[in-house]
């Protein structure tokens, strides 16, 4: 079915509601909202319908809205920056209503008629797949709940024990939940489902000469087992005291008058999760933020993701499974991604990463290149930071692994520093890619128009090695910088303001 899709949140500004109201974050069939609650039209799709929404994820029709007439859906997010992400858009959607004939495709064919599974076994084999992720994730704090979350402390004679983490902090974007942290490692269904076909299809096994050394060749699609071999595991997490202090003066009649207000709060951010793509550690370090006058002061402290190391052979659960099937091959595991990527665009996007610029309102930079020197790649202005961020194409929060700064479609962009160009090439999302070692750290120069170097050449700090492009996952020209120390990503900003680049 092909709807307008929508998001709201649960607060004011979509349901007239706030915190402590009777009935904040109730649906219209008594649920608490979560993200996979949607509002439709029941005379449309009535309530109860299970679909699933690309770029969203799984739903469930629980919710109703006086504006949702016909076939417009409104899906819930945890926060408002999220929602205005999604913004408006026309999607396909897939529906499985109890004891209704769907006309929706099969996800694949299966077995040598290539006729496709029964229908009903697709439906309840892709609701599997989609449930098993969302359970998983549902059981996380979102940025709804997080924000609902009364202080910590409160002090100063304006403060009120009852201010909660939203009414405090929730300004600023830095302030993550742990779903937040976690969306970018869930178990998508397309690997799962690729995986079952793989593990199971005997025109798979017979169109690519795979191995069927126990048996696997007919095995049936076993969700369940799927999601247990390559859900996350190991996640660690540490505690962050978020802090706010707020000083400022009035005048009166009498002279000035002052006041003040102090909050804190402990929240968990993620430090450590081992997935079927890789080994994940993030690094965080506190970020002041002061704004001064002579009558205010203010002070904030929130957390700054400034390093993640992405460790271990990559999609190495994935193979470590298929061999225990008895397929061996690492063209294996190629050909699952692939097929993967094939059934949901939105995979393909998880696997080729995302970059793309967008007003932030964040600094210009300016090349200053030189032999010797370690400066910024080119001149324009940084569309979008190192760290969490909605990613542009699906709105949700991920970690964006650079930098990407915006200018004109050709501008030259040079080495950062000497070193040696290690691969160029075409690097799927990332388009035209160069990477450059430096000795003690690597760059990387994403969505290049043109690659004007080789690999094995040298090059000297400023020295041009291609033109700003927009090839790959992106939406208009800029460059896509990466900084890489000992196998970690870490923020250009901050290490060109160590390294002295002006």
């Amino acid at each position: 079915m092909v709807v307008e899709a929508t998001g709201y949140t649960a607060g004011y500004e979509s349901t007239g509601k706030r915190p402590g109201d009777p009935g904040y974050g109730i649906t219209a069939t008594g649920t608490r909202a979560h993200h996979g609650t949607v509002a439709v039209d029941p005379s449309v799709i009535p309530l109860g319908t299970k679909m699933y929404i690309p770029g969203y994820g799984y739903g469930v029709a629980e919710d109703t809205g006086g504006a949702i007439k016909g076939n417009r859906i409104d899906l819930f997010f945890d926060d408002v920056d999220e929602a205005l992400q999604w913004g408006r858009r026309t999607v396909t959607v897939r529906l499985f209503g109890k004891g209704k004939k769907s006309n929706n495709p099969a996800i694949f064919a299966w077995g040598e008629s290539d006729t496709g599974w029964p229908f009903a076994k697709d439906e309840k084999l892709f609701l599997k797949y989609l449930k098993l992720d969302s359970d998983w994730f549902n059981q996380f704090q979102g940025r709804a709940d997080l924000f609902q979350e009364k202080v910590d402390s409160a002090s100063g004679d304006t403060a009120s024990s009852e201010a909660t983490v939203g009414s405090v902090w929730g300004s600023y974007p830095e302030v993550v939940s742990e779903k937040d942290m976690l969306r970018p490692h869930r178990v998508h269904w397309a690997l799962m489902a690729s995986m079952d076909k793989v593990l199971g299809d005997p025109v798979v096994h017979g169109a690519h000469g795979m191995e069927d050394e126990q048996g696997t060749r007919g095995r049936k699609p076993d969700p369940e087992k799927r999601f247990k071999e390559l859900e996350p595991r190991d996640i660690e997490w540490e505690e962050f005291e978020l802090y706010y202090y707020h000083w400022w003066e009035v005048e009166t009649k009498d002279g000035w008058e002052s006041h003040s207000e102090t909050y804190t709060k402990k929240i968990r951010l993620l430090k450590h999760v081992n997935t079927y793509e890789a080994d994940f550690t993030y690094v965080w370090e506190p970020k002041v933020i002061e704004e001064k006058s002579e009558h205010s002061y203010l002070k904030v402290i929130v957390p700054r993701c400034v390093k993640v190391a992405k460790r271990g052979p990559l999609y190495d659960r994935v193979k470590k499974t298929l061999n225990s099937y008895g397929l061996v091959k690492d063209s294996n595991v190629e050909f699952v991604l692939q097929l993967a990527m094939n059934l949901d665009d939105t995979f393909r996007a998880d696997v080729q990463g995302f970059n793309s610029p967008y007003d932030l309102n964040l600094p210009d930079v300016h090349f200053t290149g030189a032999p010797g020197k370690v400066s910024w790649p080119c001149s324009g202005r940084i569309t979008s930071p190192f760290g969490y961020r909605a990613d542009p194409f699906t709105g949700t929060k991920r970690f964006h692994s650079g930098v990407d700064i915006a200018n004109q479609e050709g501008t030259p962009v040079a080495s950062a520093a000497d070193g040696i160009v290690i691969w160029t090439g075409w690097a799927g999302g990332y388009g035209k890619r160069v990477v450059i070692d430096h000795g003690s750290f690597r760059t990387a120069y994403a969505h290049l128009k043109e690659i004007l170097v080789k690999p094995g050449q040298e090059v000297k700090g400023g020295d041009v090695i291609g033109l700003m492009g927009s090839t790959g996952r992106s939406t208009g020209p800029h460059l896509h910088f990466e900084v890489i120390v000992d196998g970690e990503y870490v923020d250009p900003q901050d290490f060109l303001e160590r390294s002295g680049a002006s």
